[in-house]
């Protein structure tokens, strides 16, 4: 695509008076605008042949007359404007006159998706410009038979980076219309005007795929809070702090009830109740939470666009730590008669304020009342998921006895990826789960860090669309991030037309982020959220979506025989109840188990994340996975040492860490059975810098005494002279070659298990003008890996650890580094941990440590006091 650039001078400075103080370029998320959306579902019939972009001086005058963009002839009226412009017919080019000078670059960047269901195309318009908001003022097409079209005169205001977005009915584009241009004018700044030509072509013609159909939205499907309702006994109890004293009736029936319950543990005769009563107490509890969120007069800043306004943390009585974005949020307007009410979402959460997207503009009001509220979605799925169990063979899927070995259908395989077929491990997971060697009981694929868990599976999928042509597969994951790159990598083989990426509505706003791939065959391919249609999902081999999302096909009652296998990955993160949603109705008709289920993922991680201190130590924060492995044939034979590979493959070749990183949790956590196999170059390139106390060893634990502040707006914690040390070893990776290396910032990952430490680390990595330098904390960091890592443990001169006493989130902390892990924290207080003092022991007896002395004291000899969850 070719493009010259046009600017010239204006006297329209009023208009551009009208442009708030612009966006930072770093605050902008906006990406390149949408594709559209495959040869399956919609083709791409426009073609951008060339840009072409003027940009011209003149004289400031009173009275600007209308000028022709193509050769600045002056128009009378419109009327004359459209006439003058046929004589310059459909392949005209811009005149360039003496006062003119031409952009190198073009200011916009466009994109044309056609959308069939609509008969209409849309055109996205990016700025691009080194301006930092630009003003879109008018865009015409202009036809090869030389009619001109007007497609908007009104100013539409572009911050960098950002886009707009507007559209034309492809009906007035007749069949044999294959080339027009697309002319924009808009202003750069009071006396620049950008004017930029579009040359189209259109080069093929898109088919219907005839009426879009809409996925039925039972009347459970409701956000409403009286939709499934948490049940008054156990509100009450939640009240009363589920005192064994509460008198309310039911209370003692039900407290008896979970204390009879959790002895028992899950079984087929209490598993629906059980599930359903804990899933209620973490429903209403989080619902209270955000009651605690409500502002009755806050003070909301306009943004620098419209429909967006600031509202500063310190506003708030409780600290909000747990809104996240696209939380709903409602501005009341107090007033004697009927209050006014409106509707928006949080659109993004710093340190010091968040940014609300309204609706619609809320009046002016010197204070009004903001109240967040909970998105109870994910526990409807949850319990609609129960619901569909409950005539299910629980004991088949779910309690399932040593299945009878069968005979092998799929015995030879031509394998895709080169390192699964090297792999035995790898290999014999695949031809297991081909050949549904564990159903109805799910297979498990155990995949401790750095195995090549993800690829194993994306091997499997691959082999069952090849092996199988009428099976269909359906892929589940508990993060978008996941399901994108599980998506990104079938793409590498499978066709596109045969891969839906299912999307929820609140993934449109981070669309212009994602891989265009994905996007081109998701329901976002239009640019703009879309239902699915049927033809999406049945015409589809392999169908990927989020956990919950998976229950909107249960509820759009898709056929329960269409998926062979089910898929979840990151099945060790999820909760219980949350694993059924992908199962429940999809997997399962009636009585009857009709899909192979995979379940993969790490038991010895970070498992689900419970909040409320009475669901501790329940079924509620243990997945379905981890629970699973516990199950009697799922575990080891005591004879042999090995498992049942009929229902379980345990992965060993760690392609990830250097040998001595990987050595501490592969004997504290994986019985010493992985291996290193990660290629010299990629793991072994720190080995000698200068930095490190044992030249031969790349990890080594930093000793700082620093003081442990908490935040004024949250109960997290934060440590400066442990971030100021982080800080202080990016500068010497990145100002110095490691061993003839040069280190880029997109290299080092920092992790810190406190919120208030990521934000403070971020500010000072923001101070260095480190883009790429990525910090965030150790549950984001999960399943990820970076070449280098940096971590900030925070507490420090406390009496306990606090949640640093969990082992899973030690583990996950460490096993990210490929190839250099530096420790920063206080070895008097990590110590008083079995698993940290075992860390830190690891270190000294290697010769891993630097900066204050200590002295190794074991735990059980040190004087344990408070209570070491109380920072959670």
């Amino acid at each position: 695509m070719n493009s010259t650039a046009v600017t010239r001078i204006s006297s329209s400075k009023a208009a551009f008076d009208k442009l708030a103080p612009a966006a930072s370029k770093g605050e902008s998320n906006a990406k390149d605008p949408p594709k559209a959306a495959p040869l399956k579902r919609k083709e791409r019939p426009w073609k951008l042949r060339h840009v072409r972009t003027f940009t011209r001086d003149f004289k400031e005058v009173k009275h600007t007359p209308r000028y022709c963009y193509v050769c600045r002839a002056q128009c009378r009226d419109d009327e004359h404007f459209a006439k003058h412009l046929e004589a310059h017919g459909s392949e005209f080019r811009f005149l360039r006159q003496v006062e003119d000078y031409i952009v190198e670059e073009p200011l916009f960047q466009i994109r044309l998706d056609y959308r069939p269901d609509f008969a209409k195309t849309l055109v996205y318009v990016k700025n691009v410009s080194p301006h930092p908001v630009v003003l879109l003022n008018m865009a015409y097409l202009h036809l090869a038979d030389g009619q001109l079209m007007t497609l908007f005169e009104s100013e539409k205001r572009i911050p960098w980076g950002s886009f707009s977005t507007f559209s034309f009915s492809s009906c007035q584009l007749s069949e044999l219309e294959r080339n027009f241009a697309l002319i924009l004018v808009g202003m750069a700044n009071p006396k620049t005007e950008i004017l930029e030509q579009y040359n189209v072509q259109v080069t093929e013609l898109c088919h219907f795929l005839g009426e879009q159909l809409v996925l039925k939205k039972p009347p459970i499907h409701c956000p409403a809070l009286n939709h499934y309702p948490v049940p008054a006994v156990v509100q009450q109890l939640h009240k009363n702090d589920f005192s064994p004293k509460s008198k309310f009736p039911g209370a003692k029936e039900l407290l008896e009830q979970l204390a009879e319950f959790k002895q028992e543990g899950l079984n087929p005769a209490n598993y629906i109740q059980y599930l359903n009563v804990l899933n209620q107490i973490e429903d209403y509890d989080l619902q209270v939470e955000y009651t605690k969120y409500r502002i009755k007069e806050a003070r909301l800043v306009p943004g620098i666009s419209e429909k967006f306004y600031r509202l500063s943390i310190d506003q708030f009585q409780v600290a909000p730590t747990m809104l996240d974005e696209e939380c709903n949020v409602k501005v009341i307007i107090p007033s004697e008669f009927e209050p006014r009410c409106f509707m928006g979402t949080i659109h993004k959460i710093h340190p010091d304020y968040m940014v609300i997207h309204m609706n619609a503009p809320p009046e002016p009001s010197p204070f009004y009342t903001v109240v967040f509220e909970c998105n109870r979605l994910t526990f409807q799925m949850e319990y609609f998921a129960l619901s569909l169990l409950a005539k299910t063979d629980l004991e088949k899927l779910l309690f399932p006895k040593p299945p009878v070995e069968k005979k092998i259908k799929f015995e030879r395989f031509d394998w895709f990826s080169k390192n699964v077929a090297t792999n035995t491990e790898q290999m014999s997971a695949v031809r297991n789960i081909v050949n549904r060697t564990a159903f109805p009981a799910p297979y498990i694929l155990f995949g401790p860090p750095g195995t090549g868990k993800t690829s194993t599976l994306v091997e499997a999928v691959i082999q069952i669309w090849k092996l199988q042509p009428k099976a269909n597969v359906l892929v589940a994951a508990s993060s978008n991030f996941a399901c994108d790159e599980f998506t990104k990598r079938l793409l590498e083989f499978i066709p596109a037309t045969d891969v839906f990426r299912f999307l929820s509505k609140a993934c449109e706003k981070n669309m212009l982020n994602m891989n265009e791939a994905v996007v081109d065959i998701s329901n976002l391919a239009s640019g703009t959220y879309a239902t699915p249609s049927w033809h999406d999902i049945y015409n589809s081999r392999v169908v990927v979506a989020t956990v919950t999302m998976c229950g909107r096909l249960a509820q759009a009652k898709i056929d329960p025989n269409h998926f062979s296998y089910i898929f979840i990955d990151e099945a060790g993160s999820t909760k219980e109840i949350s694993a059924l949603v992908p199962i429940a109705g999809i997997g399962t008709n009636g009585k009857e188990i009709t899909a192979s289920v995979v379940l993969s993922g790490d038991p010895k991680q970070l498992g689900p994340m419970i909040r409320h201190e009475f669901l501790r130590h329940t079924v509620q924060e243990v997945s379905m996975l981890e629970r699973l492995m516990n199950h009697d044939i799922y575990l080891k034979n005591p004879a042999t040492g090995q498992y049942n590979y009929l229902v379980i493959t345990k992965l060993l070749n760690n392609f990830r860490s250097n040998k001595h990183m990987l050595q501490f949790s592969n004997y504290a956590f994986y019985d010493g059975d992985l291996l290193p196999c990660g290629p010299a170059f990629a793991t072994d390139w720190a080995i000698g810098w200068s930095e490190l106390p044992r030249k031969s060893f790349p990890l080594f634990f930093h000793a700082v005494r620093g003081q442990t502040e908490k935040d004024a707006h949250s109960s997290s914690l934060y440590n400066r002279q442990e971030a100021d040390q982080i800080i202080a070893y990016i500068k010497i990776i990145l100002s110095t070659e490691i061993n003839g290396r040069t280190v880029g910032e997109n290299d080092i990952g920092v992790i810190s298990p406190y919120t208030k430490q990521v934000h403070h680390i971020k500010s000072l990595v923001k101070d260095n003008n480190w883009d790429q330098v990525e910090v965030g904390s150790t549950e984001q960091y999960q399943g990820r890996e970076k070449p280098i890592i940096l971590i900030s443990t925070v507490r420090s001169g406390t009496s306990t650890v606090g949640f640093l006493n969990n082992e899973k989130r030690l583990n996950v902390a460490i096993t990210r580094a490929r190839a250099l892990m530096i420790i920063v924290g206080n070895p008097d207080t990590l110590q008083r941990d079995i698993y940290w003092y075992s860390m830190l022991k690891y270190c000294v007896d290697n010769g891993a440590f630097k900066g204050c002395s200590f002295k190794l004291v074991p735990p059980f000899k040190q004087e344990a006091t408070g209570n070491e969850n109380k920072d959670w």
